[in-house]
């Protein structure tokens, strides 16, 4: 059962995955939480597609449509950094508490 507290279509979630070539995309943090308020950012974990890389225009261009898709302000992590964070706690908070919603 998923422990995601917003309602979203996950048809354009997927097509939103596939369109900017992500190979995983996971919902984690206050939206996995009853107490999650709309408004909230949604804490979110991405992966892109080996050899994927995006200029900064192009990934503003990416979050602001991905805010159109949930109707919600969100705050993206890349996984390979979050993997790459020196603080093991940090890493075990986020990554232990990940909620998959697109996988290719």
């Amino acid at each position: 059962m998923s422990r995601v507290q917003i309602h979203y279509d996950k048809n354009k979630l997927t097509a939103f995955c596939e369109r900017w070539k992500m190979l995983e995309m996971s919902f984690w943090g206050v939206v996995l939480q009853p107490g999650f308020m709309p408004g909230q950012p949604v804490q979110m974990v991405i992966a892109y597609r080996p050899n994927v890389k995006w200029k900064l225009s192009e990934e503003l261009t990416m979050v602001d449509e991905l805010v159109g898709v949930l109707g919600q302000p969100v705050d993206i992590q890349q996984r390979n950094v979050v993997e790459a964070n020196p603080d093991p706690a940090y890493r075990d908070m986020v990554l232990g508490d990940l909620e998959t919603v697109y996988e290719m």
